[in-house]
């Protein structure tokens, strides 16, 4: 019942004429409540009015009985209108129509909290006569009782309070305003002494609690229909403190035991375990309260519900939430005491369904969920973390339902749809399981209680597992797991790793099992999960149909290596913190070469070990094909088992490795000039020792700076011989052939026992220069050798100095020295083998470059030269053999001879500069003039931060040459200037022109200030006076507390200087 009622009484059907008009200005608004004496006054928004009319006495009088049973009732009305319209003569009016209007008001004036008003709606003629009334002149007691409205006021009208008897012209706005004014007075009037009626009443039964013959839901009855008041008024907070008032007095009297009132305790009628907590219309609770015939449980759930009403109306979740985390778990306790005898089938389902309603009504209080901010945050993780609460109950009584699948009794009190499905089959059961887990899961996100979720999906993977779903629980567990390298927790995450290994493992995934397995050895469980993990351990490892590599640094530890000196070997201490052996165990050592040009070549020792056991294992480990002396650094080391490859942690070490006495070894012995062929060519020496090749020999060259290969399709190999064989056989030259395809040298015979074979191998013209070559060899000691031993085969290394002859010939001479004066140094190269990019040509002075030619960028090719005269600064006044040591530098790249054109890598060659022919008589003039100068803003003054310009411009004086190269350099302090760009430059200075360069800089600093020293070509150009200094003023345009300009570097152009 949301509304009010209004009686009418319509006299001669004037209600007719009005109706319309009067229903469409309802509701009536924005009342104001007065209270009681102790109550503070309230403010009603909207107060629902549905009119009724009254035909006859008997229908005006008629009261439905049940309206004091509960607020769902039609209360009696709140106002009684009579609408009169008699336009009669004094003596009419006073034989008939004013006994019948004081009849009418003597009964409904008498009724407490009802009011009543009587409306006049005039016909026409007297409309007339009352408007002329209004205007009369004549005295005011003459124009008194001429109409029937007049009489009707002086007969009904009190001398005070509110208007009783209205006039109501329709077809007037203000007589309209003036009724409804009426009409709002006599409502909230009768509103109130209503609501002190029953607040009188209320007083007077709490009074007599005490006293025999107190009924409990009389007096709930009786202030039911308060609360029903409080809520047409809109009064939700008033209307929940009488249910509060309700409650207690209730559990006061519970924990008295004076509960005769109820029955039964309730919950045998169908439906009653699947509640909607809204639904309060679903019994008739009200008509039972007032009989006295209503349950412990049905009250239970009506009083919570209409509590539940008020908070959800209010959008009171929150408080709705909270509530509800006392009343459930209240009630289902109560139900389970002795006494009801309620199935545990019953009350699991009541649980569930309670919990899920409450999430559901929940739902309402944000449409959309987070991001939320401040207080709304902190709300709205609060409510989310009660319906994830309320879900993992409800799942927590699917736990106990599971129990009945399959029981027809305990199904029978379900009435619950989906519990019924559930239970009936077990694939629905699954999916109601898994949908309310993650649900919670997701609220609890929301709250940020990460544990509690990663909880919920833990209890999926437990439904998956007691299904057998290996695979589902096995999925649902990896989302688990904790990230890799983070620490584990003993009480959580190892019993998760623990039952996601054994998934794994039921799921036919032994290398996900394995690495669980490692993972859990790590972390140092308990002893029985420890023993747990290593026999799965054993037994995954040996399940493995491929080769898998798995990280076990944590468990398995390389100690100690050392090179064993008798058998060219290593000697190692493997240190196992596993609790049991490892057995059927292959053991592997990685070592690699120290500067192996790119060309990672590698060599591994093995050895077998039946067991390994717990602790420490000394090993020696060997290589049955290799043979190699040299120093090594271990790079991994390995523990086999099955196809588990267990990676053990082992330290950057240095071992040393001795050539084995009986292995093949092949090495570079020396260069060898070729004249004929105008490059240089290196020796190669294989000895096979007592192994022998049976298969042939495949040999490889590699640059170790560069990783480049030295054999090619135009590499010529020459002069093969062996210089010993065994006796009583003839030295043979082996026969061998360029496998262009592998870059290799092959030998197409098999090499005997004890035999040493040389062979002359010409460089391409491109790797001329190499000074670190590695050599590997690829070989098989026996001819059945098979194709798992072909695989294990590694590569012999040696390095060594070679000296070649370099592709590029380079001299330079001391030209010309002006005392005091800039030098001139005339720099020749020449190309001699193959050919070759030239980068630049440059001097040095002692340690420091001091010049360099970077304007000439062709190729040279054999027997061309180029030549350049280069400037250095002046140097001090001392004889030649006080001077610093003067070297010529060229920066050169060598053309690989592979029908492109790619450059190799970038080399240098220096030589000493000849002086001989220095003479200060041949002294040349400066070939390059230099002006500087400042662009300032006014004069020789500018602020700071202002932008200030340095105009350096250059022109060649000596007419002679074509063009000259010059480096233009700032020097300046970092707290005077800011530079912005690049702080040199490379230009190129032409006869015919003059070049300009320009320097952006920023003053940091007040005062006289000296501009940056400017060097030219490494020499300091003394800057005209009048341009040697600023002065810089302070800037007011930049605030005390400012912050330095960023100026954008341009991007650099030229080339670095030398």
């Amino acid at each position: 019942m949301d509304h009010l009622t209004f009686s009418v009484r319509d006299e001669n059907g004037a209600w007719q004429r009005i109706a319309d008009d009067f229903c469409a200005r309802l509701p009536l608004r924005n009342l104001i409540w007065r209270g009681g004496a102790t109550q503070a006054p309230r403010f009603i928004e909207q107060l629902n009015i549905r009119v009724t009319v009254a035909v006859t006495d008997a229908d005006d009088d008629a009261e439905d009985p049940a309206a004091t049973a509960g607020s769902s009732s039609e209360p009696p009305p709140l106002l009684h209108l009579l609408v009169a319209d008699s336009d009669v003569d004094a003596d009419t009016y006073k034989s008939v129509v004013r006994p019948r209007v004081k009849t009418w008001v003597d009964r409904v004036a008498q009724r407490r909290g009802a009011g009543w008003l009587i409306l006049y709606v005039p016909g026409a003629a007297e409309a007339q006569r009352i408007a002329a009334a209004k205007t009369a002149t004549g005295p005011a007691f003459l124009a008194k009782r001429t109409t029937t409205f007049d009489r009707l006021r002086s007969d009904f009208q009190p001398k005070r309070g509110d208007a009783r008897v209205v006039l109501l012209q329709p077809s007037q706005v203000e007589s309209w305003n003036a009724v409804l004014l009426a009409v709002r007075d006599a409502a909230v009037a009768a509103l109130e002494d209503r609501a002190a009626a029953l607040g009188e009443a209320i007083r007077r039964m709490d009074a007599n609690r005490l006293l025999p013959g107190w009924n409990y839901c009389a007096f709930f009855v009786l202030k039911e229909r308060l609360i029903a008041l409080h809520r047409l008024m809109g009064l939700r907070g008033e209307a929940l403190a009488q249910y509060d008032e309700l409650e207690a007095v209730f559990f006061q009297l519970l924990d008295a035991q004076r509960l005769a009132w109820f029955g039964a305790f309730g919950g045998r009628e169908r439906g009653d375990d699947f509640a909607d907590l809204l639904a309060t219309h679903r019994k008739p609770y009200a008509a039972r309260m007032a009989a006295n015939e209503i349950t412990l449980f049905d009250f239970r759930m009506y009083l919570f519900g209409r509590q539940c009403q008020l908070l959800a109306a209010d959008a009171r979740y929150d408080e709705l939430a909270t509530r509800a985390q006392r009343f459930v778990p209240a009630l289902a306790a109560a139900m389970r005491a002795p006494g009801t005898a309620l199935p545990p089938a019953f009350i699991a389902a009541w649980t569930y369904s309670v919990c899920h309603n409450v999430v559901e009504i929940c739902e309402g209080a944000a449409p959309g969920r987070g991001p939320w901010t401040g207080a709304a945050r902190d709300a709205g993780a609060a409510l989310a973390a009660s319906k994830a609460d309320f879900l993992a109950a409800a799942r927590r009584e699917l736990d106990v339902l599971a129990a009945f699948q399959g029981d027809a009794e305990a199904q029978a009190c379900v009435s619950n749809p989906v519990l019924a499905e559930a239970l009936a089959a077990p694939a629905r059961f699954d999916q109601v399981y898994v949908r309310t887990c993650e649900q919670a899961a997701q609220y609890y996100a929301e709250c940020g209680r990460r544990r509690l979720a990663r909880q919920q999906h833990a209890d999926v993977a437990r439904l998956h597992e007691s299904r057998d779903r290996w695979e589902d629980a096995a999925r649902v567990l990896r989302t688990l797991e904790p990230p890799s390298g983070a620490p584990l927790c003993a009480v959580v995450d190892v019993p998760l790793l623990t039952r996601l290994a054994r998934c794994e493992q039921k799921a036919g995934r032994p290398a996900e099992c394995l690495r669980l397995a490692l993972r859990l050895l790590a972390a140092s469980p308990s002893a029985s999960c420890a023993q747990d993990a290593e026999t799965m351990l054993a037994s995954q490892a040996l399940a493995l149909q491929d080769e898998h590599s798995f990280d076990a640094t944590a468990l398995l530890v390389l100690s100690d290596v050392q090179g064993d000196k008798d058998a060219g070997g290593l000697r190692v201490r493997v240190r196992s913190r596993l609790i049991g052996a490892l057995d059927d165990a292959l053991v592997s050592v990685v070592v690699a070469g120290r500067s192996d040009g790119g060309r990672q070549a590698e060599l591994r020792f093995t050895a077998r070990a039946a067991s390994l056991p717990s602790g420490d294992c000394d090993l020696v480990l060997a290589n049955a094909f290799v043979s190699c002396a040299g120093r090594f650094v271990v790079k991994r080391a390995t523990v086999r088992v099955g196809n588990a490859v267990l990676s053990a942690a082992c330290a950057p070490k240095d071992v040393t490795l001795r050539v084995h006495p009986h292995r093949l070894l092949a090495s570079v012995v020396g260069a060898a000039p070729v004249a004929d062929a105008g490059c240089a060519a290196l020796r190669l020496r294989v000895e096979t020792k007592t192994c022998g090749a049976a298969s042939g020999l495949r040999v490889r060259l590699f640059d170790a700076a560069t990783g480049h290969a030295l054999v090619g399709a135009n590499t010529v190999v020459s002069h093969p011989r062996t210089l010993n064989a065994p006796e009583p056989s003839e030295p043979q030259a082996p026969r061998i052939t360029v496998d262009a395809a592998a870059d290799a040298l092959l030998f197409t015979d098999p090499l005997a026992c004890d035999t040493t074979h040389e062979i002359d191998v010409q460089l391409l013209p491109a790797h001329a220069s190499c000074a670190d070559i590695v050599v590997c060899a690829e070989y098989c000691a026996a001819a059945d050798c098979s194709d798992d031993e072909k695989e294990a085969l590694r590569l012999s290394i040696w390095r060594g100095l070679v000296d070649l002859a370099p592709p590029l010939r380079l001299a330079a001479r001391l030209l010309a020295q002006h005392p005091g004066g800039p030098m001139h140094v005339q720099v020749r190269a020449q190309c001699v083998v193959g050919c070759v990019r030239l980068a630049s040509l440059g001097v040095f002075v002692g340690d420091t470059r001091v010049q360099a030619d970077c304007t000439w960028r062709g190729v040279l090719r054999p027997g061309e030269c180029v030549a350049r005269v280069l400037r250095l600064p002046a140097l001090d006044d001392a004889t030649d053999a006080g001077r610093p040591a003067m070297q010529a530098a060229a920066v050169y790249s060598v053309l690989a001879d592979t029908g492109g054109n790619e450059d190799v890598s970038e080399r240098t060659m220096l030589v000493a500069v000849d002086a001989t022919a220095a003479s200060s008589a041949d002294a040349a003039a400066t070939p390059v003039a230099y002006t500087v100068s400042a662009g300032l803003a006014s004069g020789r003054f500018c602020h700071v931060f202002e932008l200030v310009r340095l105009t350096v411009r250059l022109s060649l004086t000596d007419r002679t040459a074509v063009e000259q190269r010059v480096c233009v350099a700032l020097s300046a302090q970092p707290h005077e200037w800011l530079v912005s760009g690049a702080t040199h430059s490379s230009v190129l200075v032409a006869a015919s022109s003059q070049c300009t360069l320009e320097f952006t800089l920023v003053p940091l600093t007040v005062g006289l200030v000296a501009l940056p020293q400017v060097l030219c070509d490494g020499a300091l150009v003394v800057v005209a006076r009048d341009h040697a200094a600023v002065c810089v003023l302070p800037n007011d345009a930049v605030p005390t507390v400012f912050t330095v300009p960023v100026l954008v570097p341009e991007s650099p152009s030229a080339s670095a200087i030398f």
